[in-house]
């Protein structure tokens, strides 16, 4: 029997929001159970409202009856895509005898700001700078602004020199944080779209961000940190439609104010160092006390000579939490040695029971000695603590390691005072292919390389866990690409190692060995 057309993807992706391209590609999966049966032609409607696709009128794209097999990557060819703008659509598919069979269910996705003239704000930073060996605290600004009704929709656009965590009255904007971006920054800046509606309400509301170093201006795993800049850059806009209507927008300027958070140093190699007496839930707390300073206001998108471009669209999902075991205590030094069933590319969740002011080092590495002492490249966090009678936790904000296992030292006098569970950092990866022999060690080895690919399929390829081994190379990620396509959805990631590979290409037409190339070192272009 022929069936509706499923799985309705627009770049890959499930109903995107915040999609960068004026025709984007379409694709479906035909839903037809009979054997030998192929599509003919398909027909595709596309409506700026779901009710017109439900009395099958398509008033942005009709495309009538197309007589075609294509399924996969159908480029939207209707009426101009507007900034923000969200469009429905569905499709039908014709079989071999011609006859069509029934509608799909409706899919949609949404433009992002396609223009720099849609950004309405400046870049933004904190009077706050280390140096090529040292950190600083990092900043948090904050927004406070008023809202005269009821929100019907908001999007959060968030272009960051640097990685930024967001909240919005109080509300963490995602459900894991994703790893940090990074791109040819001399190029394009990538920004994320996130749907806020929910978390704004009428009345008072505040946007607060923690502003780290990142990829722009922190260690990139070779050479020394501020290769692209001395100090992280914000940019928002938000986007507000009420209920009546209205429509509002606030945007960085030099309204915003910042402080030194509670993260004294954060890096997303060298790891992150946190003083747990200064954390504050409410990141924005209050900005009429004494501490909060005027922003460093700069240039608007347009007088930069960069690109402002879409981030793939943040697909969320719970991290995957594995319980570390205990594997050595030593009583002498205050030490235990975690070890997980596997590895892990992201960092841990602590349970601690310790005194005000005791500090505790936690060091990530992926390998141990016959004298379970960490060996080979290790990095590190700190954290100083609380002193909760009923304890309390931490999970580092934005470093991300490569481990198999953790050793935790400081001010502690028993292994029952601590707890520790790895957590993965990543977006979902859909597992596309299977691979099942009668040899259960092929089938073992097999999931392991799975495994291997889902760690390091982050924001751009890694080429090993390792600290000191992350940087990919052309030649490496090359040979390994047709492994990655076979076994996991991949497409959008290398789609986005295609854009960084034309944005680092030389004026003569060659590549570097690395992609993106690090300004600091031109050597790895010879």
């Amino acid at each position: 029997m022929q069936g509706a057309p499923q799985w309705l993807r627009c770049e890959y992706l499930d109903n995107p929001v915040g999609i960068g391209l004026a025709r984007p590609r379409l694709s479906w999966w035909v839903g037809d159970s009979r054997p030998a049966e192929i599509q003919t032609a398909y027909q595709i409607l596309a409506a700026s409202h779901p009710d017109l696709l439900d009395m099958d009128e398509g008033d942005f794209w009709d495309t009538g009856r197309v007589e075609s097999r294509q399924t996969v990557l159908v480029e939207y060819d209707g009426k101009s895509l507007i900034s923000s703008r969200r469009l429905w659509w569905k499709v039908r598919s014709f079989d071999s005898d011609g006859l069509p069979g029934p509608w799909s269910d409706s899919a949609f996705f949404e433009a992002g700001l396609f223009d720099v003239e849609d950004w309405r704000g400046r870049w933004i930073c904190a009077n706050l700078q280390g140096s090529r060996v040292a950190r600083v605290p990092l900043p948090v600004f904050t927004r406070a602004f008023d809202l005269p009704g009821e929100v019907r929709s908001a999007r959060l656009y968030v272009a960051a020199l640097g990685d930024a965590a967001i909240q919005v009255n109080g509300h963490r904007q995602g459900k894991v944080d994703l790893p940090p971006n990074w791109v040819d920054y001399s190029k394009r800046v990538e920004y994320l779209t996130l749907d806020v509606g929910d978390s704004l309400r009428a009345g008072s509301n505040s946007i607060s961000i923690v502003l780290a170093d990142g990829c722009y201006a922190g260690n990139l795993g070779i050479g020394h940190r501020q290769q692209y800049g001395d100090k992280p850059w914000l940019l928002i806009q938000l986007n507000v439609s009420l209920a009546d209507g209205e429509q509002r927008q606030f945007y960085t300027d030099s309204m915003w104010r910042w402080q030194p958070s509670w993260i004294l140093g954060a890096d997303p190699v060298a790891g992150e160092s946190v003083a747990g007496s200064q954390i504050r839930p409410d990141w924005a707390g209050d900005t009429e006390q004494i501490g909060w300073y005027p922003v460093a206001v700069g240039e608007r998108p347009e007088d930069l000579e960069i690109e402002l471009t879409a981030a793939e669209p943040a697909e969320f999902s719970d991290p995957e939490e594995i319980a570390g075991e205990l594997i050595c205590w030593r009583e002498e030094s205050s030490t235990a040695l975690f070890g997980f069933p596997q590895p892990v590319m992201g960092r841990v969740r602590v349970e601690l029971l310790l005194p005000d002011g005791a500090a505790i080092k936690i060091r990530y590495g992926l390998e141990v000695d016959a004298a379970l002492e960490l060996e080979g490249p290790v990095s590190e966090d700190i954290y100083t603590a609380i002193g909760l009678e009923s304890g309390e936790i931490f999970e580092a904000l934005f470093s991300q390691h490569g481990f198999k296992y953790v050793e935790i030292s400081g001010e502690f006098y028993s292994d029952a005072a601590v707890k520790v569970f790895g957590r993965s950092v990543g977006r979902p990866v859909l597992k596309t292919g299977t691979f099942l022999t009668d040899h259960p060690r092929l089938n073992q080895l097999h999931g392991a390389m799975v495994g291997e690919l889902v760690r390091l399929r982050q924001s751009f390829p890694l080429a090993r866990l390792s600290a000191d081994g992350r940087l990919n190379t052309v030649a490496e990620f090359g040979a390994a690409i047709g492994g990655l396509m076979l076994n996991l959805s991949a497409a959008t990631l290398a789609t986005r190692w295609l854009r960084d590979m034309a944005d680092s290409q030389f004026a003569q037409g060659g590549f570097p060995s690395v992609v993106p190339l690090p300004p600091g070192e031109e050597a790895l272009g010879a």
